[in-house]
């Protein structure tokens, strides 16, 4: 080969791998492609090459006024497939809710959260948040640190402080009228970052009565927004509990509760045309120290013969452990999506099958940097599995003690990390869309919002 022959060779290479999801951009986009990539190198000059590739966004204000993170906060992003139930919204954010909600108090020393109504407390450090706030006794920082990952020192085993935190907004679930008000500020807030649709992994009740009461506040909150954003689809993934030394019958227990559920609660926002509200089932709990999942499977194989319309969505493939083998279950069992999906890449074999059969990993990547999976999003596998044709969608898994804005840190993390374009974004957006768990009327529906509010967006940036 000669080097005229080398050089149009490695420009046909080039181009080839240069798209990394195949989705083909108009002029406009092409022009927002451009200022993207300005406002890239923006970010990488700078910033420390070695703090920002560690992506703690939680701390790096810097990050979140650069034209690229509001870029991208005010990009519409389709759907968040991995988000659970009471972390919904940013420590930050969250402040405002619990400032405005006297009912709730905040312990001073670990800043956990009380109802009012609640026996367990201590009146002597238990105060409302305004009171906190406006007798200095805490500082807004303060209490930011208590509620997300900032708290955590290094020597602190980031798994058992993680659950830990979540424990810490459980009382929002004590009273109803509360929790109403929570999802309708999450959903809210949600819409204003561009997100219309969340699919909520929901640790329920194992008694189903209550099970049935949290389900249908869900859906109150979600119709009282929907009245005035009618783009807003929600849908819920009940959740089981797989940790090591549960009894067989708790995960077979939040099973069945979640098939009742799906013919009990309907999304009928439309009575002409309901919808499935609870879309399918998942189990969750640290990898690491869970039953395999392998042990479930008659359970869960009993389950597909069954109700073949019912579908998976299981977490997995999240393990530091070599040995993990849980992502060939997920694929034995059918899960539509895996959670997380981390460790894929230990199984060449099995990934080929994932990207034939098109399993859509949802990629958390903020989550695993700071639950200590990766350090460098740079080394995330997610950007392999692009390039090898296996389908992802970002999401955020619990962004009240992980992340700065919801899916925002998810998609400037990647962009920044991975060294996406324009086109790599808006399949990943569409992505989410189309691998959701929604019937095909309101994938079609969503689709439609998508690429209307995506115009807009490209049409305003492509005049920069």
């Amino acid at each position: 080969m000669d080097y005229n022959s080398y050089l149009e060779q490695r420009k046909i290479l080039e181009n080839e791998n240069a798209n990394l999801v195949g989705n083909v951009i108009n002029d406009s986009e092409k022009k927002v492609d451009s200022l993207l990539n300005n406002y890239k190198n923006a970010v990488y000059s700078e910033n420390e090459t070695d703090r920002l590739f560690k992506m703690n966004l939680l701390s790096n204000d810097k990050l979140w006024e650069s034209d690229l993170y509001k870029l991208i906060c005010e990009m519409p992003k389709g759907a968040d497939l991995h988000v659970h139930a009471t972390a919904l919204v940013p420590a930050h954010k969250l402040i405002g809710f619990v400032k405005t909600h006297t009912e709730l108090l905040v312990d001073i020393n670990d800043g956990h959260i009380y109802h009012i109504d609640e026996e367990t407390y201590n009146k002597e450090k238990c105060f409302t948040l305004s009171e906190i706030l406006d007798k200095g006794m805490l500082s807004v920082a303060d209490i930011e640190k208590k509620w997300s990952m900032l708290g955590r020192v290094h020597n602190q085993n980031v798994w058992e402080y993680f659950e830990n935190l979540l424990c810490i907004f459980e009382s929002i679930e004590y009273s109803y009228d509360t929790l109403f008000d929570y999802y309708v500020f999450a959903f809210k807030d949600y819409l204003s970052l561009g997100i219309n649709h969340i699919e909520i992994h929901a640790v329920l009740s194992e008694d189903r009565e209550k099970a049935f009461e949290l389900t249908n506040v869900i859906k109150k909150a979600y119709f009282a927004v929907k009245k005035e954003h009618t783009e807003l689809i929600v849908s819920i993934i009940c959740a089981g509990l797989k940790y090591l030394g549960v009894e067989e019958s708790v995960p077979k227990t939040y099973l069945e509760n979640a098939l009742w559920l799906k013919d009990k609660i309907l999304d009928d926002f439309y009575p002409e045309e309901p919808h499935r509200f609870i879309i399918g089932f998942d189990l969750v709990n640290e990898e690491d120290k869970s039953v395999p999942l392998k042990d479930f499977a008659p359970l869960l194989l009993e389950c597909r013969e069954k109700y073949p319309d019912f579908n998976l969505y299981i977490h997995c493939g999240e393990s530091l452990d070599a040995q993990s083998d849980n992502l060939i279950d997920a694929y034995l069992l059918d899960s539509k999506r895996v959670g997380h999906g981390m460790n894929l890449y230990r199984y060449p074999k099995l990934l080929q099958r994932y990207a034939e059969r098109e399993i859509c990993l949802e990629c958390c990547v903020i989550s695993n940097q700071t639950l200590k999976y990766t350090k460098d999003i740079r080394l995330h596998p997610g950007a392999e599995y692009l390039k090898r044709g296996v389908t992802i969608a970002l999401c955020s898994d619990d962004p009240v003690c992980q992340e700065h804005e919801q899916l925002c840190d998810d998609f400037f993390a990647s962009v920044i990390c991975w060294n996406l374009n324009i086109s790599d974004i808006k399949q990943l957006c569409i992505n989410s869309i189309l691998y959701s768990g929604v019937d095909s009327k309101q994938k079609s529906q969503m689709i439609g919002n998508f690429k209307k509010a995506w115009q807009e967006f490209i049409e305003k940036y492509s005049k920069m």
